[in-house]
């Protein structure tokens, strides 16, 4: 009976140290700890490199989903810094900033427009976006995922909106209702 209390009170303290490592390596990850100092920084990367694009957007677009306690980031249109996350405004257009590792507080729909190339529907890939510049309220912009059927009529897309905040979902192309929207690459 000793052996058996013994060997069980070892295995108990061998999972009570792994959980405290992977603990440690996911908050040294989300809090960008070995990879960098905004919320996202390496999730998915190997601890202290950067992951390459789109990898490395995506991933960082995925931390929004679960960053304000739990859920989603709250969708916020504000010039006040005090009400930004992570030093990102919490519009459309701040949160793909973050998600493409720019400099906070991002970006506006127009200025990310102004730095990529347009790509047809035919060529999206992951990590590309889907824009409408117009200045604004009137603009948007989505991270491309992928194709959701091979006619291209719906896509996986990470956006962050007024209806609910930080969203992966599927979307119609090119965006809900019809709203006008092209295919760009972001080159810098």
């Amino acid at each position: 009976m000793g052996r058996v209390i013994a060997w069980a009170g070892t295995a108990v303290l061998v999972v009570v140290l792994l959980l405290a490592a992977v603990s440690t390596a996911v908050v040294a990850t989300v809090t960008g700890g070995a990879a960098g100092g905004w919320p996202g920084a390496g999730v998915g990367c190997p601890a202290g490199a950067s992951c390459p694009a789109p990898a490395g957007e995506l991933a960082r677009a995925a931390t929004w989903l679960t960053a304000w306690h739990g859920g989603p980031v709250p969708y916020a249109s504000s010039s006040d810094p005090a009400a930004w996350y992570g030093g990102y405004r919490r519009d459309c257009s701040g949160y793909v900033s973050m998600a493409l590792g720019l400099p906070g507080p991002g970006l506006d729909t127009t200025g990310l427009a102004a730095h990529a190339t347009p790509v047809p529907r035919a060529g999206l890939q992951p990590g590309d976006l889907l824009i409408n510049p117009a200045t604004g309220p009137a603009g948007h912009v989505v991270i491309f995922d992928h194709w959701l059927d091979t006619a291209m009529t719906a896509y996986l897309g990470y956006e962050q909106s007024g209806d609910g905040g930080t969203h992966h979902r599927r979307i119609p192309f090119p965006y809900f209702g019809g709203y006008p929207m092209s295919g760009y690459r972001y080159t810098g």
